[in-house]
């Protein structure tokens, strides 16, 4: 359960003063309360915590809807992809990542993915292919700065109803990883560590499962990827 620092707990009348007046932030630090009082972190938690990732899953779903629009229409007209839309991702993943080689060799990579991409829009594939073939490019086609978070979000405006974002809260939620935060850095493990850190491609299997966790929950549920991908996104961790 996360919640920011704060101290002088006392200083507040009640509990929506304190949730409107204190400075909430998410940088990646750990966020805690020096006082020991779990029923207000749960209040907290519930009241202030969910709401705010809802808000942010919402806006971040704004522009997914619009670049998707642009992503499917080059799809479906075997448009080749291009730096422009690399840039797409890295704004919609709010990605720190700079890519440092040429525009046009860039372009001539991101063709292969192109290629896949039209592949499976033609139906000449089948999803475990499909995803095999788009991690396999992220060794044998290399971009500098592109890595498994775009990879991802690329899958899933080209086809949303298809494959999920892997995103570090859905994984999280649903118990694919656990996650804790040291010294403002992200470290990654899974249930079965020692295993999968012994596998070769790690990070497509990790992607696998969690296509096959949601593709079975969307089955029995009804529920499209995208609402999968809010109901975890929003989830308190």
């Amino acid at each position: 359960m996360y919640c920011k620092q704060f101290h002088g707990l006392n200083q507040y009348q009640n509990l929506d003063d304190f949730i409107n007046q204190t400075d909430w932030w998410e940088d990646g630090g750990v966020w805690r309360v020096e006082e020991n009082i779990p029923d207000l972190l749960s209040i907290i938690n519930i009241k202030f915590m969910t709401k705010e990732k809802e808000e942010k899953w919402n806006k971040y779903n704004e522009i997914f809807k619009e670049y998707n629009i642009i992503f499917e229409n080059k799809i479906s007209k075997n448009i080749n992809l291009d730096v422009y839309d690399l840039l797409l991702l890295k704004n919609f993943k709010w990605w720190a990542a700079t890519f440092t080689q040429a525009i046009n060799e860039i372009n001539v990579n991101l063709k292969e993915y192109s290629w896949v991409l039209f592949d499976f829009y033609l139906n000449r594939i089948n999803e475990e292919i499909f995803i095999s073939k788009m991690f396999d490019l992220l060794k044998s086609n290399k971009i500098s700065g592109f890595w498994t978070s775009f990879l991802s979000a690329m899958m899933s405006l080209s086809f949303p109803n298809k494959f999920p974002i892997m995103d570090r809260r859905v994984l999280i939620e649903i118990w694919i990883v656990k996650y804790w935060i040291k010294d403002k850095f992200d470290y990654w493990t899974t249930k079965n560590k020692d295993i999968y850190f012994l596998m070769d491609n790690f990070w497509k299997k990790l992607y696998l499962e969690l296509y096959e966790k949601l593709s079975s929950e969307s089955r029995k549920t009804n529920l499209s990827m995208r609402e999968l991908d809010k109901k975890y996104f929003t989830a308190n961790l």
